[in-house]
């Protein structure tokens, strides 16, 4: 059993998100680490955060999420949003907050973060 297993065993097989000892966060369905670039988002760097961004995302499967508007469909899809907005969240600086604060949307809040 490798560690994501073994995690994902300890919380009682949920597929719910817990974080195991090599800093990755994973949901049943991924993994990813809890921080996609060193930089977080500010009001100057876009392009290159953006960039980094969206790399990580596509990896872990999740970059339609950015790309399209959609509604959830089921458990993993709830679980796969979540884990976009909290990896978001993590990755922007305080000035960037309130552009999508209470946004549960994905691709609505890449939108507002793009958007100057």
């Amino acid at each position: 059993m490798n560690a994501s297993e073994d995690d994902t065993k300890k919380a009682g097989g949920s597929g719910a998100a817990v974080s195991n000892s090599m800093g990755a966060v994973s949901t049943g369905t991924s993994s990813m680490s809890n921080k996609f670039t060193g930089v977080k988002l500010n009001e100057n760097n876009w392009h290159k955060w953006s960039f980094e961004f969206t790399v990580n995302a596509e990896e872990f499967g999740l970059l339609t999420l950015l790309e399209k508007e959609s509604q959830p469909q089921n458990d993993d899809d709830r679980q796969k949003r979540s884990l976009i907005l909290s990896q978001l969240l993590m990755c922007i600086d305080e000035s960037q907050n309130n552009k999508i604060f209470n946004e549960h949307d994905p691709a609505k809040a890449w939108k507002k973060l793009k958007d100057p």
